[in-house]
């Protein structure tokens, strides 16, 4: 796991990778709401980023299609245009891979989705794109 801390005006944006679901689900993350309580622990590629004054979180993480399934079983398809006005700009990424991530689902009008986490009574909404075998999805609330 890697965390870096970045200081953006008066936030603290800290930003996570991990290899793993499970060394996320064993780090934390997950269970202090950084990620959401349905990432599986075959989950692979994370990055995190999490805004502690704010709460809000975006990442992305990589799955089967299995995997996947599952979790859209979930979850509630939703006409992309309603997952614009749920993200915070201010929050949008540094990160390069993450904002190449986001403008590509952007363009494509990616599938878009939301699940409850009643885990942590957070709304997740995320963007999936399917390549082979694996499915990205980018997550945040």
């Amino acid at each position: 796991m890697l965390s870096m801390v970045v200081f953006s005006g008066c936030s603290e944006v800290v930003e996570s990778t991990y290899s793993s679901g499970a060394d996320a689900i064993s780090d934390g993350a997950v269970s202090r709401g950084w990620l959401p309580s349905f990432l599986p622990k075959e989950a692979n590629d994370i990055i995190e980023i999490h805004d502690l004054d704010t709460n809000k979180v975006i990442g992305t993480f990589t799955v089967s299609r299995i995997n996947a399934d599952n979790i859209i079983q979930q979850s509630t398809q939703i006409a992309f245009g309603e997952t614009l006005i749920s993200i915070d700009g201010n929050l949008l990424p540094k990160n390069d891979e993450l904002l190449d991530v986001y403008k590509f689902m952007t363009q494509i009008d990616a599938q878009a989705y939301k699940a409850d986490d009643a885990l942590h009574f957070t709304l997740w909404y995320f963007f999936i794109h399917a390549s082979g075998n694996e499915v990205t999805f980018l997550y945040w609330n």
